[in-house]
């Protein structure tokens, strides 16, 4: 199975298409946008997997990239499970 069919049953396991503004929710999102985007995809598709729009793709991967790099604990924590899944060392690079 390659990554991108991995973080679909992902997106589905964790219900990451919900809008809900969960801290939990909204860090395993972030994270996926980033992830995604490394992959090669394009704004408009990550959108399209998350019932989002671009725009807030580019804010999560910004988020993601800003919790990553001050090391933030909390979010660090909360997308662990799902960088060992994912096979992911480090959350950006």
């Amino acid at each position: 199975m390659d990554t991108i069919e991995k973080i679909k049953e992902i997106i589905v396991e964790y219900d990451l298409r919900n809008k809900t503004r969960i801290p939990s929710m909204v860090y395993r999102r972030q994270y996926l946008f980033y992830k995604l985007k490394q992959l090669g995809l394009r704004l408009r598709d990550i959108a399209e997997m998350f019932d989002m729009n671009h725009c807030s793709i580019l804010y999560g991967m910004n988020r993601h990239m800003m919790w990553s790099k001050s090391k933030d604990q909390m979010y660090l924590n909360v997308i662990a499970p799902i960088m060992k899944e994912l096979g992911d060392e480090q959350p950006y690079e």
